[in-house]
């Protein structure tokens, strides 16, 4: 009878990892997979208008409600995509566009400008219209330059791998990643600019563990490659259960690792 007890408890024990295990790894596909569909949403958004406003970039924003049902995101912004000779007629363009904020943007400008051609500029932040990102030529942040043109290229969502985000004046410096789609508006005939979901690790994945009911006698670890992009739990000696998953994440694959003890789910 002992030994039938050790032998059902080691039944019971390796059900609930493998349960647990399947939850996390779900919630992980899943919350990816709702911000990669909000991103085709932004490209049906573009692809249906010959120019998409600030307010039409807002408005669709805040029908998504992803504040909401997906917690975690740093910021949702629209990047133009603008070569040189592009420039003037972008400038007085989004200075003149008044459809968010009474009077337009006057002062906007290109800010850093480099020597890239395409420059790739901030142009809308979600809930930020007066954001510091704004006018921004994101390819003077080493290494955005090659991610935004591969991106460009794929012609399909595209992450970025771990990025570090500099401090601001209302956020510390931090790690990170964001998921960006090209975008065409009607008549197009090549993309005019990305939609990025921005994320904080921290923050990402502390919404989305909490909202699963990660438990503290689950180690959770998930990697983007070589790096460590999140790590949780207890971990004492060496597991008895453990298993990796591979989640797509857009072009890249992140393993996720749940690891358990002996006796996991079993009441003590």
């Amino acid at each position: 009878a002992w030994n039938q007890g050790i032998t059902r408890n080691k039944i019971e024990s390796g059900t609930a990892f493998e349960a647990q295990d399947e939850s996390v790894t779900a919630a992980v596909k899943g919350r990816i997979q709702a911000y990669i569909d909000a991103l085709h949403g932004f490209s049906g958004l573009y692809a249906s208008s010959s120019y998409v406003s600030e307010k039409e970039f807002q408005t669709y924003y805040d029908s998504l409600d992803l504040a909401a049902h997906y917690p975690g995101v740093r910021d949702v912004a629209f990047v133009a995509r603008v070569h040189e000779n592009q420039v003037p007629a972008f400038v007085t363009e989004h200075r003149q566009d008044d459809s968010l904020v009474t009077g337009g943007h006057p002062a906007f400008d290109i800010l850093k400008k480099t020597s890239y051609d395409p420059h790739f500029v901030a142009t809308y932040v979600a809930n930020n219209a007066t954001s510091a990102m704004l006018g921004l030529d994101l390819t003077a942040t080493p290494g955005r330059y090659e991610i935004y043109s591969q991106a460009v290229m794929s012609g399909n969502t595209y992450a970025s791998g771990t990025v570090e985000f500099a401090a601001s004046r209302t956020r510390p410096a931090s790690r990170g990643f964001f998921i960006t789609i090209p975008v065409k508006n009607t008549g197009s005939s090549e993309y005019i600019g990305l939609v990025n979901v921005v994320f904080d690790y921290d923050t990402f994945f502390a919404k989305l563990f909490n909202d699963t009911s990660s438990r503290d006698d689950l180690a959770i670890s998930i990697r983007d490659g070589q790096t460590a992009i999140y790590e949780s739990g207890t971990r004492s000696g060496s597991a008895t259960y453990a298993q990796t998953t591979p989640v797509a994440v857009a072009n890249r694959t992140w393993h996720v690792t749940t690891e358990a003890a002996t006796g996991f789910g079993i009441a003590q």
